[in-house]
């Protein structure tokens, strides 16, 4: 179980199985208590899990009711990489990456996809300012490649958004419904200069 604070982060992770008293649930309770600690520390979700991944003990071969994960080495690896491709859609972690429907996907729903790659941005580097529309850049057309767009699986969302600005309540693309004024079709939130 995973709590997200509002951006989409993971806040708090929490295994809940196994029977109670045995060493595999203490084991389990541990990693989540000290996952957890790590994240509210602002310790980056890669770095909490990196240990994570690779792990084998029992129980561990086929997983049931994951579509992109369809073995793990043991619980802590499915859990390492269900949060990455959920989370940071890091989607190399999935059993067959080119059938993930990334718009699926936790991070596309509740924003999280967008915090991370906002996070990489240095507001103090002139040149990933002018790169960044929502700094008040430019996008050129080689620097389409984001997340964002691949979410989409196109350049453009079809609603006049060609800058791809996504909305800072729920994380889905805008409209644009006149020059410098977004709103969102999911959470109605408006953005740039559409008034109140």
């Amino acid at each position: 179980m995973v709590s997200e604070y509002a951006d989409g982060k993971p806040g708090q992770i929490v295994f809940l199985s196994y029977k109670a008293g045995s060493t595999l649930q203490a084991l389990l309770t541990t990693q989540g208590i000290g996952a957890s600690k790590a994240l509210q520390r602002g310790v980056d979700l890669e770095d909490v899990v990196s240990g994570w991944i690779g792990q084998q003990f029992e129980p561990s071969g086929l997983v049931q009711g994951d579509t992109e994960i369809k073995t793990a080495l043991s619980f802590l690896d499915y859990a390492g990489k269900f949060l990455l491709i959920n989370y940071k859609g890091s989607i190399e972690f999935a059993q067959e990456p080119e059938k993930v429907q990334i718009s699926k996907l936790r991070g596309a729903k509740n924003g999280s996809f967008r915090t991370y790659a906002r996070m990489k941005i240095d507001d103090w580097d002139e040149e990933q300012v002018l790169q960044d529309s929502e700094l008040g850049g430019f996008i050129h057309e080689d620097m389409k490649g984001t997340l964002l767009q691949k979410i989409n699986g196109h350049k453009t969302n079809g609603n006049g958004n060609a800058r791809g600005v996504a909305c800072q309540g729920c994380g889905n693309i805008m409209a644009q419904t006149s020059p410098n004024c977004y709103q969102c079709n999911t959470c109605g939130d408006k953005r740039g200069g559409c008034g109140a």
